[in-house]
């Protein structure tokens, strides 16, 4: 599972930055580049949050980076 791709993938589906997922999702915009520059492993309750932004289920968020 690499989190870093479903990211990668999900914004560029929807053509989002950083600082817009981090406006939406209201996640800390210093939290995302944490877990994009894989310094930190997402939460449980994060990748909630970033499969909402994305309106998907969390299944499919994680699938998206395999």
């Amino acid at each position: 599972m690499d989190i870093n791709k479903s990211l990668k993938f999900f914004m560029d589906r929807d053509q989002m930055s950083s600082v817009e997922l981090s406006r939406i999702s209201k996640i800390n915009p210093s939290t995302i580049s944490l877990i994009r520059n894989k310094h930190r492993s997402p939460r449980a309750s994060t990748l909630l949050t970033f499969a909402a932004t994305f309106n998907v289920e969390v299944s499919e968020f994680i699938a998206a980076g395999e």
